[in-house]
């Protein structure tokens, strides 16, 4: 199967002296970023990892987690990525769940991950980055530290050689000590103990020709940030084709969010990869371009908080500003980096996106791009006004789309159907991105795959489940309680809920696990959402109304507090617009999703709720033996 990354490698070498990334206040052209690819891929191949294996990596969104997450690619190797911001409860279920044959991460941030992560500890392979090994491409020095052996044949070692092997390692360290700068190191998985050996496989004779080496002259990390370099001062010492692993099958393991639950792992190939970015670069040339001057996507520079904009844009060799720590309290930062670059387009999650929005419109200033690109949650009237207000040419666009098809659907948010139909049910999601890909069909919490389409297919205007067909969604790596058949064609289930309407738009109308049935009548999300908001903003910045164990649950968020006389006026609200609803909760913070921190964290924000009816009951309880036991204390 074609390696996706193989299209990059033949556009980078004429891209070096361009820059490619930017984070925070660095910056490296593409000759540096290949540059570190080359040591990851040399690490990979050195320690005994083959196409196929799952490597598990620890690194900071950085530069050097997109060396990692390329180099993986290159050499066939199955990257794990697990988002820390998801808790170490669920990191740790998700390292069991996949096995990973090694994990890889930079100098510095051992012991505690294995304390904090008692999963690790089962992984064969430990392997250690540092910043020097990375910036000098994986070429060695005299203080570079060698490679761990093959796992089979150290674990195949008889007691005495381990012995012997500990020995020699903790020489070995002695006799580097003066070195604060390993350039490479690699751990067993022996808990606390360090090996610095030979390469495994090769003379001593190559090993000391290799360590005579003269280390390549590369910029430090401060210097590293200017984009100003030439490819003829730099040179290309990135990968070639020759070095890219063409027969391999999947690229990338990560896992859902866990909104709902422990999070699952998601499967990708080297083929959806190649289809998801050709996917992107469609919709980018129908609806994201930022002006009739910009050629193609590598003219463009775009700001973004989503890993899969950035991964895409460096593969198509455009110019990335990531900002994956946007802080929706102080977005000055990130406007002045966006007007700094030039950025011209931006691309994020709503909560990111609105956050810029509103301080800009509140500064009186407008956000310095021509387009806005926004997805990822549910994007309210409320929140593309703002936006439209900060972009001085008013282009905002919102994507609809799930893991496993990413674009279903696309709009202006001008569009009349979102303009003009205030009331409507739902909110417009625009025409779907392949043609007569979208189908609505009739709601069901059970298994459908035995069923045909056609049995299922709801009329226009009728409420169901929304699923999807075309040549960039995922049917491979999903259970057949997901897929719907239509003849030979799967049709993807996506648990969301909504409509198409006679002009062939798509409406959504939230999550078809959360809606509320009472009677004949269903009540949905996005709607019950849509309607507080708009009625009791800015007091209240977010809502999640869905329903659990059976009962209707309506969540408000009220960051700066509430008084009581607002706090009855929403509950007046319900109730005389018939909202069902068992549990009212007022929160100054509604638990989100980590990634886009946009969806309200059902598991957590359900979690919490426990946590605090069992403080109450033992509280409670406190309260009644005390008067237990003062009454006792007046009778005797």
């Amino acid at each position: 199967m074609p390696n996706a990354f193989l299209e990059a490698v033949r556009r980078a070498r004429s891209l070096a002296n361009k820059t490619a990334l930017i984070i925070g206040d660095e910056s490296v052209t593409y000759a540096q970023l290949y540059r570190r690819i080359r040591a990851v891929v040399a690490l990979l191949r050195s320690s005994g990892i083959k196409p196929g294996d799952r490597v598990l990596a620890t690194v900071a969104l950085s530069f050097d987690f997109y060396a990692v997450a390329l180099a993986c690619m290159c050499h066939g190797a199955i990257l794990v990525v697990i988002d820390p911001e998801i808790g170490l409860k669920r990191v740790n279920h998700c390292i069991a769940a996949v096995q990973p044959a090694a994990w890889i991460r930079m100098k510095g941030s051992y012991w505690y991950l294995r304390v904090l992560l008692p999963a690790i500890n089962s992984i064969p392979r430990h392997l250690v980055l540092s910043e020097s090994y990375l910036q000098a491409g994986g070429v060695p020095t005299t203080s570079s530290a060698a490679l761990l052996a093959d796992g089979a044949v150290k674990e195949s070692e008889d007691s005495n050689k381990r012995s012997s092997g500990r020995a020699n390692a903790d020489a070995a360290k002695r006799s580097n000590s003066a070195d604060a700068d390993n350039d490479l190191a690699t751990t067993p998985a022996t808990p606390g103990r360090v090996l610095r050996s030979t390469a495994s496989g090769r003379s001593k004779a190559q090993s000391a020709a290799q360590a005579q080496t003269p280390q390549a002259a590369v910029p430090s990390s401060s210097s590293s940030s200017s984009s100003s370099s030439s490819s003829s001062d730099i040179g290309w010492e990135g990968i070639t084709e020759s070095d890219v692993c063409s027969d391999v099958e999947y690229a990338l393991v990560t896992f859902t969010t866990g909104s709902t639950g422990n999070p699952k792992p998601l499967f990708r190939r080297h083929s959806f990869l190649s289809l998801q970015s050709k996917a992107i670069s469609e919709c980018y040339d129908k609806w994201m371009k930022s002006g009739s001057e910009v050629r193609s996507e590598q003219d463009e520079i775009v700001f973004t908080n989503l890993n899969i904009f950035a991964l895409h844009f460096l593969l198509t060799g455009g110019t990335c500003l990531l900002q994956p720590t946007v802080s929706p309290t102080s977005p000055a930062v990130s406007v002045g980096r966006m007007a700094l670059h030039r950025c011209t387009l931006a691309a994020g999650s709503p909560a990111v996106m609105e956050a810029l929005a509103r301080f800009c419109v509140k500064s009186n200033v407008k956000l310095p791009v021509r387009k806005i690109v926004v997805g990822g949650a549910p994007v309210y009237r409320e929140t593309l006004d703002v936006l439209m207000q900060a972009v001085p040419s008013r282009q905002v666009i919102v994507v609809y789309g799930s893991t496993e098809a990413e674009p279903i659907s696309l709009a202006h948010a001008a569009l009349k159907q979102i303009v003009e139909t205030p009331n409507a049910i739902g909110h417009c999601v625009g025409l779907p991105f392949v043609p007569n890909g979208v189908a609505v069909i009739r709601s069901s919490d059970g298994d459908l795959h035995t069923e045909t389409l056609a049995s299922l297919r709801l009329k226009t205007g009728e409420i169901g489940e929304i699923v999807v067909a075309g040549w960039q969604v995922n049917t491979e790596e999903v259970t057949d309680a997901r897929l719907v058949y239509d003849g030979s064609q799967k049709w993807l289930r996506t648990g969301d809920a909504g409509y198409l309407d006679r002009d062939g738009n798509l409406w959504l109308t939230g999550r078809l696990s959360w809606r509320v049935v009472r009677g004949d009548k269903t009540y949905w999300s996005i709607d019950v959402e849509q309607s507080i908001l708009q009625r009791f903003s800015p007091v209240v910045t977010f809502a999640a109304y869905l329903t659990h164990k059976n009962k209707a649950h309506l969540f408000v968020e009220v960051p700066q507090g509430i008084d009581k006389a607002t706090s009855n006026g929403i509950y007046r609200y319900i109730v005389d617009s018939g909202i069902p609803v068992d549990r009212f909760v007022i929160k100054r913070k509604i638990q989100r999703d980590k990634r886009h921190a946009s969806k309200a964290d059902t598991a957590a924000l359900f979690q919490s709720q426990l946590r605090t009816n069992q403080l109450r009951i033992l509280l409670a309880l406190a309260i009644s033996v005390f008067i237990y036991w003062y009454l006792l204390q007046v009778w005797v």
